[in-house]
């Protein structure tokens, strides 16, 4: 990495602004399904929800940053992103209360984990697949300066 603390904190605040995001539209869509008491439970404690929600952006965003290391392999990567910030996801839910931990039972712990991993999987896959187009591009873009440099060597 050319400039590591620069790149610390590009993914830490991208990890904020994931966070962010998917809390508004937590909200938005919570208030849509099961109306506006829901929403009135989340406003008690917004400061708290809010500050939870970027936590947990940051446990996932900031963890990112191992795909830009040589080593280790992709998947021990996707592995390491995946077990920290579903760590800090977890840990958060349990003391703002989103998983209700008196009320945990085995079931419970595994459902979470399993729409954990349905989540994680998706969103990685998405961002898997915008890499591949992008690393595409960025050759096709390289094969065309080639030959246009090769062309005009004659």
């Amino acid at each position: 990495m050319k400039h590591p603390i620069r790149s610390v904190v590009q993914y830490l605040l991208r990890g904020i602004l994931w966070g962010c995001t998917f809390f508004v539209f937590f909200c938005l869509a919570a208030y849509f399904w099961l109306g506006k008491e829901f929403l009135a439970s989340i406003a008690e404690a917004f400061p708290a929800h809010a500050a939870g929600s970027m936590l947990v952006g940051i446990g996932y965003g900031s963890t990112a940053i191992i795909y830009r290391w040589e080593r280790p392999s992709l998947a021990v990567k996707a592995t390491i992103h995946f077990c920290v910030g579903t760590a800090v996801f977890f840990l958060t839910a349990v003391c703002l209360g989103w998983i209700p931990f008196k009320a945990l039972r085995w079931e419970h712990i595994l459902l979470e984990v399993l729409v954990s991993c349905i989540t994680f999987g998706i969103v990685w896959f998405g961002f898997y697949l915008l890499g591949c187009k992008e690393a595409k591009e960025i050759n096709d873009r390289l094969r065309d300066l080639e030959k246009r440099w090769t062309d005009a060597r004659g």
